[in-house]
């Protein structure tokens, strides 16, 4: 009975949210850009600026116009609160990398906004003496060096706080740290936005009550924009409402909206899975993206690492390019998503415990990894396996299958996917086989983690009438949503 209720509850959500199709939607619906990170070390370039290009590229080809500086001045993690001037240093290559960066988004038609000073990583109260001086302090001699030099630079729009606050009454305590260093920044630079990026916790105010604190701290401090972190990674929190959750992101971008305008308020939409710092599904994202509709940018956590096909498998990860791909197909950009353009059946029936009552595997939803009884998931002892049959012949590259992994309640990771292409629907080929990258040094020992597992490079299957898949598993194999698509 609660899952037939939780079905119900499906089909409304689906029917509210965006239609998903093999077309873009409006640009402002995706992504408008993403943070960069080059790196917290003082020696060491975790990007260069061969890699950043790539990446620009990549990111320009997907509509995306804002860049976000991660942080250019650490503080060092021996000072911790205290220190000295000192104890902060530029992250490698920096400041004299920034021309490049400046230069390179320029010729992009790219907006960047400059990370300054990060001390919270190694701080824990960085808004209190003598911490918050010492960042003060360290504005007004480095910091400057970049306004001096950037403030009219085409491509420069601003500065970005990397300090993150949470969502909660904290932030009035934040309040003169945030007002201060605003004012600071706001001084070097006239009429350039500051940006900061709080997050969503579990535990938050409510929607109205929060969004009652923003717009106090947004009119005391003087921030012009509010990225709010969604947490959907972080935390598993719930892109929309439904009976089971409180509240959602879409519930607090609303009310955030309402308060302070679409233009005071981002979205920072992060793009790996809960517990397993690796590439989320394309479903997933979508759901996150249509729930962050009303603010007017999302921008996103980590798109080098997550989603780059260039910088992501070598530096960050190799499930960057599926995501990629299924995002070119899903809106439009180039190829084609296949996951509804279809039909699917079991070859291992579903355990009537945790069975597939409304097409679990390709209904735009991914199921909650927190939650082993939510109405998304599928279950299935040992092997599962099923065919996916398209309406017609089709070049397959992409497949991914979201899986939960909750060791202490005999979840696992299927321990290989495997994929075998039919031109005919009846013969399969030979089998494209995929190890799957989770062990015990992993997230195999965490508990209530969710993944993708897919190909890591392009199966280049040619006029498939179907697929066949198999995921490999000696304990249970809890599944949702399958991604597929064509280049």
């Amino acid at each position: 009975m609660k899952k037939t209720i939780s079905i119900v509850i499906a089909i409304l959500v689906l029917l509210l949210m965006n239609p998903i199709s093999g077309r873009a939607s409006e640009a402002t619906d995706l992504l408008n850009g993403s943070f960069v990170h080059f790196g917290y070390s003082e020696t060491t370039e975790a990007m260069t600026i061969k890699q950043f290009k790539r990446v620009l590229n990549e990111m320009h080809s997907l509509g995306m116009q804002t860049i976000i500086l991660d942080a250019v001045r650490m503080k060092k993690s021996g000072a911790a609160c205290g220190g000295g001037a000192n104890d902060f240093y530029w992250v490698a290559g920096f400041p004299n990398k920034l021309k490049n960066v400046l230069d390179e988004a320029h010729k992009r038609g790219m907006i960047v906004y400059v990370g300054a000073v990060m001390s919270f990583m190694n701080c824990d109260n960085f808004h209190k003496s003598p911490n918050q001086e010492l960042v003060y302090q360290d504005i007004e001699t480095n910091i400057k060096t970049i306004a001096d030099n950037y403030k009219n630079h085409p491509a420069f729009g601003g500065w970005y706080i990397p300090d993150e606050p949470g969502a909660d009454f904290s932030l009035i305590k934040k309040i003169s740290y945030y007002q201060n260093i605003t004012y600071q920044l706001k001084q070097l630079t006239p009429g350039k936005k500051v940006v900061m990026a709080p997050y969503l916790q579990p535990g938050s105010l409510s929607p109205s009550d929060l969004a009652y604190v923003a717009a106090l701290f947004r009119d005391v401090t003087g921030i012009d924009v509010q990225a709010w972190q969604d947490g959907t990674g972080s935390f598993a929190n719930s892109p929309s409402s439904d009976w089971q959750n409180k509240y959602s992101t879409e519930d607090y971008y609303l009310e955030l909206v309402n308060h302070l305008g679409s233009e005071a308020i981002w979205a920072d939409i992060e793009l790996f899975n809960v517990k397993s710092y690796r590439s989320a599904s394309v479903a997933r994202l979508n759901n996150q993206l249509s729930a962050a509709r009303l603010p007017s940018k999302r921008v996103s956590w980590l798109f080098q690492s997550h989603m780059s096909p260039s910088w992501g498998p070598g530096a960050g990860f190799k499930e960057a390019r599926r995501l990629f791909a299924s995002y070119q197909a899903l809106y439009g950009f180039k190829g084609a998503y296949l996951s509804y353009e279809g039909s699917y059946r079991w070859i291992t029936p579903p355990s009537s415990q945790y069975p597939d009552l409304y097409g679990e595997l390709n209904n735009a939803r991914t199921a909650d990894p927190k939650k082993p009884f939510d109405s998304g998931w599928v279950g299935v002892l040992g092997n599962a396996q099923f065919v996916f049959d398209f309406l017609s012949p089709t070049n397959v590259d992409w497949l991914g299958v979201h899986v939960l992994i909750q060791p202490n309640s005999g979840i696992a990771s299927p321990k290989e996917l495997q994929i075998r292409c039919s031109v005919d629907g009846i013969k399969f080929g030979p089998a494209k086989r995929i190890a799957s990258p989770i062990n015990g040094t992993d997230i195999l020992s965490k508990d209530g983690a969710e993944y993708v597992i897919s190909n890591l490079t392009s199966l280049k299957f040619k006029n498939c009438t179907s697929v066949l898949v198999t995921l490999i598993n000696t304990q249970w194999t809890f599944l949702s949503e399958v991604e597929i698509a064509r280049d």
